[in-house]
């Protein structure tokens, strides 16, 4: 009788195949001007409130439900003292 094996991929190539997607998807945030935001809003991840953030940046916060900003929009990320379990804080993007 003959043993039937099937096919599966080796080990390396799944483990080299997440290390290129994983730097395709950093390329794509450099080139695209998203670090920026996603580095300024790293640094400001220890402001307390939301609101004053956005105050400080001469910009009206806005609370989402959910874990995507709409519009015209980013996420600031952090924990704020003002943060309701299932919002996250979004503020308008910076006019270039």
């Amino acid at each position: 009788m003959k043993s039937k094996k099937g096919q599966s991929l080796p080990m390396n190539t799944i483990v080299i195949a997440a290390i290129v997607l994983l730097v395709l998807v950093v390329l794509i945030m450099i080139f695209s001007g998203s670090m920026g935001t996603w580095l300024e809003d790293l640094k400001n991840a220890k402001k307390t409130d939301c609101d004053e953030f956005a105050n400080n940046k001469g910009v009206q916060a806005k609370w989402v439900i959910g874990n995507v900003c709409t519009g015209e929009t980013h996420q600031v990320f952090g924990t704020f003292t003002n943060q309701v379990v299932g919002q996250i804080c979004c503020v308008p993007n910076d006019k270039k």
